[in-house]
């Protein structure tokens, strides 16, 4: 027959697996908590990162509409010197000869060119 013999030198041993247990729950708590707060700091980053980019993006785009006006006020003012009105009002046009005989002719279907 088998006998166990009771060992108090072996009595503390469950208690000392209780502790580790605790002591394991407690690097977890400590663990779990530090890894929340770094994880927050780098969310916080990433956000802020995020909003200037959104920033600059406005910043861009506001001046990409002055640009965009400006170029439609200098092809204004480079299409005000070509206008017919001009063409009509330069020199060289008025100083050209009145025609004596004025004829046309029918280059396409409704299109006609004037001869003198």
């Amino acid at each position: 027959m088998n006998v166990t013999y009771f060992d108090p030198a072996h009595a503390h041993a469950p208690e000392v697996t209780g502790l580790k247990i605790t002591m394991h729950w407690q690097y977890f708590k400590v663990g779990t908590f530090v890894l929340t707060v770094v994880l927050a700091i780098v969310y916080l980053i990433m956000l802020n990162g995020l909003a200037t980019q959104g920033f600059d993006m406005e910043t861009l785009k506001a001046n990409q509409l002055e640009l965009h006006k400006e170029i439609e006020a200098i092809d204004i003012s480079l299409a005000i010197p070509s206008s017919l009105y001009a063409l009509e009002s330069n020199e060289l046009i008025q100083d050209l000869p009145e025609a004596e005989k004025k004829s046309f002719v029918e280059v396409h279907e409704s299109e006609f060119a004037f001869l003198y």
